[in-house]
C-alpha cells in the first residue's frame, strides 16, 4: 500500500471509529444478508462487534507496518482455514465492508477510498489465506497472489451469487465450529 492509500484508510476510519460498533455491527448484518449461512460464525452480535472494531482499530494504526501484522494476521488465516473459510468468503467479506463504508460514509467514500480500502482489504486477506494455505513465504504487498492469471474477486463474488454464496466469512474473531473433519 502506498503511504497515501494508508493516510485514505486511516482518515476514514477515523470518521467511524467514534461509532464503531455500530458500523460493525452494519457490517455483520450485510454480511450474514449476502449469505445467512454465516450467522453460526458470529453467535453473540455485541461482542463480536465489539472485536471487529478493536480488530480494525489496530490494523488501520498498524497498515504501515505491516511486519507487526503478519503473526497475528497469519494466525487469524490459520483459525480461519480450520472453520472452513474459503477464497470466497473472503470476497463476500470484501463486499460488505465495502459496502458497509459507503453507507457509513456516504459522499465521503469516494473512488480513492474504495481503492485503497480494497487494496488493505486484500493485502491483509492475502496474508491471511497464504497463512490457512501453509505457504511460508508471505508476500503481504502482492494481495493478488493468491489468485490466478485470469482469475479475479469479482470472479468470485459472480460465482458465489449464483451458487447461493454457500461459505463463511471472516471478520473478526469467528466463533462458530469447524466444517473440517
Amino acid at each position: 500500500m502506498t503511504p497515501q492509500q494508508i493516510a485514505l484508510v486511516a482518515d476514514s476510519w477515523a470518521l467511524l471509529a467514534p461509532s464503531a460498533d455500530e458500523f460493525t455491527t452494519l457490517f455483520y448484518r450485510r454480511l450474514e444478508r449476502l449469505n445467512p449461512e454465516l450467522r453460526r460464525l458470529f453467535p453473540d452480535d455485541a461482542q463480536q462487534s465489539k472485536r471487529l472494531a478493536s480488530l480494525l482499530d489496530t490494523m488501520i494504526a498498524t497498515l504501515n507496518l505491516m511486519d507487526n501484522l503478519l503473526p497475528a494476521l497469519q494466525a487469524m488465516g490459520r483459525r480461519y482455514a480450520e472453520l472452513g473459510v474459503s477464497h470466497r468468503d473472503y470476497s463476500l467479506a470484501e463486499d460488505a465492508l465495502l459496502a458497509t463504508l459507503e453507507e457509513a460514509l456516504g459522499q465521503r467514500f469516494g473512488a480513492a477510498e474504495r481503492a485503497a480500502w480494497t487494496r488493505a482489504f486484500e493485502t491483509l486477506s492475502a496474508v491471511m489465506e497464504q497463512a490457512a494455505a501453509g505457504e511460508a513465504e508471505i508476500a503481504p504487498l502482492q494481495p493478488q497472489v493468491l489468485l490466478q492469471p485470469g482469475h479475479s474477486r469479482q470472479a468470485d463474488r459472480q460465482e458465489a451469487a449464483a451458487q447461493g454464496a454457500g461459505g463463511q466469512a471472516f471478520a473478526g474473531t469467528p466463533t462458530g465450529r469447524s466444517n473440517r473433519q
